[in-house]
């Protein structure tokens, strides 16, 4: 059997409320955290191509 709260209807919806705002909030923050990590991973496979260029012959090139 569950023990008599001693806190009123009032209280107890406030503390709910209270809960699930702070839920909500955390929620919020991990998904904006997961869509930057999956921002910087994207930014990171980007090849601006402003690096080392290295010819690659192709065999056409080669047996031309």
């Amino acid at each position: 059997m569950e023990a008599e709260s001693e806190l009123t209807v009032t209280q107890l919806k406030q503390k709910r409320q209270a809960e699930l705002a702070a839920r909500e909030t955390e929620e919020l923050e991990n998904q904006r955290q997961e869509e930057e990590r999956a921002k910087q991973e994207e930014d990171q496979g980007i090849d601006w191509g402003m690096g080392e260029f290295r010819y690659r012959p192709q065999l056409s090139d080669i047996f031309s």
